[in-house]
Formats: structure tokens, C-alpha cells, sequence
């Protein structure tokens, strides 16, 4: 292999390595605005649930959420709701979908007959 050829594979190396590391640091930043989301939803007393995830999150950041977003939201508030002891599988009045059920898919809350 030529020296040209060398150099050339060691900038391409370089350049795919900085662009990673440009990826890592979008996404560690995304992580933490999350986390501060999910803090300040859990700060404002608000019950989170999978219906009005998004429009808490709406109310402390600037933009909507997508679903993989959501997803790290509703399990950044699960996770806490855990501690702290509170229940999260409860349904809300006239409410007929689950809300960060425990049940395993497939599986229902009635007994079947």
C-alpha cells in the first residue's frame, strides 16, 4: 500500500471517529434534557400517565416529543414513581387503556370465563 493510500485511510479513520464522537455527545445531551424533563414533570404533581405524557413534556420543553422519546419519559417517571412507592398501574376514570402495566402482554386483569 502507498503512503497516498495510508494517509488517505488514516483521514477517513479520523473523520468517522470525530463523527461518532459528535453522535455520542447529540445523544448523552438528549439523555439529560430528558432527565430534567422527567424531574420537572415529576416536581409539578401531575400524575404522568401514557395518555398526557406528552402534554406535560410540552409544558417544560420547547418543542414535542417523539416516541422514542415518550418511551424514555415514561420510564424515567416509572422508575421514580417506584421509589417513592406510588402505583402506576391504576386506571384513570372512563380511561379504558392500561398505564404502565405490570401485567405481561396477552394478559388481562379480569379472570376469564
Amino acid at each position: 500500500m502507498s503512503s497516498y493510500l495510508k494517509a488517505g485511510k488514516k483521514t477517513s479513520l479520523i473523520k468517522h471517529k470525530n463523527q461518532t464522537k459528535k453522535h455520542l455527545k447529540r445523544f448523552y445531551k438528549a439523555l439529560h434534557a430528558l432527565d430534567l424533563v422527567a424531574q420537572a414533570m415529576i416536581m409539578s404533581g401531575v400524575a404522568i400517565t401514557e395518555n398526557n405524557v406528552e402534554e406535560e413534556a410540552l409544558k417544560h420543553m420547547n418543542r414535542p416529543i417523539d416516541a422514542m422519546e415518550k418511551k424514555i419519559l415514561l420510564s424515567k417517571v416509572t422508575e421514580v414513581y417506584d421509589k417513592i412507592g406510588i402505583e402506576t398501574n391504576k386506571y384513570e376514570e372512563g380511561d379504558n387503556d392500561r398505564q404502565h402495566s405490570k401485567l405481561p402482554r396477552g394478559e388481562s386483569e379480569v379472570g376469564e370465563e
